[in-house]
C-alpha cells in the first residue's frame, strides 16, 4: 500500500459512489460526473464528494493554502448553479478554509478520510445512520488563524467539540435513542501518570454508576498547594483552592457503566487527592 496511501483501487473495498447506488431504492436515478456536468433542477440533490487525497506527515503539508482545489470550486460552482440541494461529503485529514463556500451548501458531511467503505457514508447520508462524531478540534474560520484552539478568543467557523445529528424530523428509520437529562450518579478516580522535580501529569476517570444516562459531569478536587497549567478533554475552573473540571462538548454523555477521562498536568506533587464526581 505505501506509507503514503493513494488513490483509486488501492485494495479492495466500496467507493462513495457505489455506497450510495447500493443504498439508493433505485439505483438506475443516480447519475455521475466528475465535474458536475449535466444536472438541471430535475435532479432531487447533487452529492459532492471533495477535498483532499491520502497523504502522511510532511508529505501533506500545504503552504500554499488549505482551500479547495480549482476542480472542486468549478464543480462546485455548477452544481450551485443548477438550483439543486448540494450535499457536500468532504474528505479530508484536517479542517480545510471552506467559509466562503459553505453558505452554498444544503447540508456538509466531515467524512475526513473514510477508507475503503464508501457504504459507510452513504448510511449516513441515507439516514441509516444517525451521526455522532464531535469536532477532536476547532474548525478555523481561515487558514491565516492558524493555530487556532478553544478558549483563544478566535471566533470558529465550528467550535471544538461541535457536531450535529439527525431530530426526529428527519428519515431516519432507526436513530440512536436520545439519553434522557438525568441526574444520575458518577464516580471520578485519580491516578499520577508521571512526575518530575516540580510538577507532574495526572488523569482523572469519569465513570457513570448509575441506571441511566448521564448527560453532564463535573469533578472537583482540592490541588492540595499544586497548580493546573495545562488540561485537556475538560473545562477547567478554580475557585479558594478548589479545582473544578466540567465535560467538554463530547464526553459529557455517558451510557450506565461507560468511562471517560480529563487529564492535566500541574506544578507542585500530585499528593493524593480524593475528586468528587457531580452528576449534570
Amino acid at each position: 500500500m505505501g506509507w503514503q496511501g493513494g488513490s483509486g483501487p488501492v485494495t479492495d473495498g466500496t467507493t462513495v459512489l457505489r455506497g450510495i447506488r447500493a443504498a439508493a431504492t433505485d439505483a438506475s436515478r443516480v447519475t455521475y460526473d466528475r465535474y458536475g456536468n449535466g444536472i438541471d433542477a430535475s435532479y432531487g440533490a447533487a452529492v459532492a464528494v471533495v477535498g483532499e487525497t491520502p497523504y502522511a506527515e510532511g508529505k501533506g503539508d500545504r503552504p500554499n493554502g488549505m482551500g479547495l482545489d480549482q476542480e472542486d470550486l468549478q464543480t462546485l460552482a455548477r452544481l450551485k448553479a443548477s438550483g439543486v440541494p448540494v450535499v457536500v461529503v468532504l474528505v479530508s485529514g484536517r479542517p480545510l478554509d471552506i467559509s466562503a463556500q459553505l453558505p452554498d451548501w444544503k447540508a456538509l458531511l466531515a467524512s475526513w478520510l473514510p477508507g475503503t467503505e464508501g457504504a459507510g457514508v452513504s448510511d449516513v447520508l441515507f439516514g441509516d445512520y444517525a451521526p455522532t462524531g464531535k469536532l477532536p478540534v476547532t474548525w478555523m474560520k481561515n487558514a491565516s488563524q492558524q493555530p487556532i484552539n478553544e478558549g483563544d478568543g478566535k471566533a470558529a467557523l465550528f467550535p471544538y467539540g461541535f457536531g450535529l445529528t439527525y431530530d426526529a424530523t428527519d428519515p431516519d428509520p432507526d436513530p440512536e435513542p436520545t439519553p434522557t437529562p438525568t441526574q444520575g450518579a458518577c464516580t471520578a478516580q485519580f491516578r499520577t501518570v508521571s512526575s518530575w522535580q516540580g510538577g507532574y501529569q495526572a488523569e482523572v476517570t469519569v465513570k457513570n454508576t448509575g441506571s441511566a444516562a448521564l448527560t453532564g459531569w463535573s469533578v472537583a478536587w482540592d490541588p492540595a498547594g499544586s497548580t493546573v497549567t495545562s488540561l485537556w478533554n475538560g473545562l477547567l475552573t478554580t475557585a479558594q483552592d478548589r479545582a473544578t473540571v466540567r465535560d467538554a462538548a463530547f464526553n459529557g454523555s455517558l451510557l450506565p457503566g461507560a468511562t471517560t477521562s480529563f487529564g492535566f498536568t500541574a506544578n507542585g506533587t500530585a499528593g493524593t487527592p480524593a475528586p468528587h464526581c457531580t452528576a449534570g
